[in-house]
């Protein structure tokens, strides 16, 4: 997958988001637990994978879900970001 192919499929991704779930929580802690949820299902697909002989497809969605998500944190949660 290219750049722009990822980027374009994280921009839907997140409109998707969006549509489904309209309000993302005011608390950071809050926001941060839903990446970390995801994360954690992408560390159990890819335990699945390595270890037990899934699929890798799983963790390859469940990494688009992580960045998905990440992205909507630090776009709608009120923190200071720092931009180069």
């Amino acid at each position: 997958m290219t750049l722009e192919a990822l980027q374009a499929t994280v921009a839907e991704g997140l409109k998707r988001a969006r549509e489904l779930r309209p309000v993302w929580p005011d608390d950071p802690v809050d926001g941060a637990a839903i990446v970390g949820e995801e994360a954690g299902e992408l560390i159990q697909a890819v335990l699945n994978a390595r270890y037990h002989g899934a699929s890798w497809f799983p963790a390859g969605n469940e990494a688009l879900h992580v960045l998905i998500v990440a992205t909507r944190f630090a776009l709608e949660t009120k923190l200071p970001l720092e931009t180069r």
